[in-house]
């Protein structure tokens, strides 16, 4: 899987998909529509209201999760686009940094300096909420596991 702003490229049970979030709406797009196709006649499904505004989505083990700076986080089934759940992380959640997977698990850190880890699967399951002190705008990088989160004053390496 990679992933990156703005344009989140997924190899997904052999079919090649682009999903592109702008704003409000998220697209997704058969990889040959971005190798030179020029009509929407290319787009598989497009969900109006449905992308975030600014974090990049993770698409991770057949869903792709989408959290908005209003604190909406939101699940699709990415084969078929039926919406899995959209559910409001809290009161005065705002999520700048993307979402990241591994173990099971997506981490979604917010602007308020908590994360939190949500079960990957078709339902909403917080496993728990971080605080991680600060503030956190950034996306957290994952390697040999461990998760590093940076916030407005420090950077926190867990695992």
């Amino acid at each position: 899987m990679r992933y990156c702003t703005g344009i989140t490229c997924s190899d997904l049970e052999r079919k090649r998909f682009v999903n592109k979030c702008e704003q409000f709406d998220a697209t997704f797009i058969p990889h040959d529509f971005v190798d030179g196709g020029a009509s929407n006649d290319s787009v598989a499904r497009s969900v109006p209201n449905g992308g975030s505004y600014i974090s990049t989505p993770v698409v991770y083990r057949g869903y792709i999760y989408l959290a908005n700076y209003n604190g909406l986080l939101r699940c699709f089934d990415f084969k078929t686009g039926e919406k899995m759940y959209e559910e409001r992380l809290g009161l005065d959640v705002s999520c700048s940094a993307s979402l990241v997977a591994a173990d099971g698990k997506i981490y979604c850190p917010v602007e308020q300096g908590t994360v939190y880890v949500i079960k990957a699967g078709p339902k909403l399951e917080t496993l728990a909420k971080n605080e991680l002190g600060a503030p956190c705008l950034a996306t957290p990088a994952i390697s040999q596991g461990v998760i590093y989160f940076r916030t407005s004053e420090s950077l926190i390496a867990v695992g």
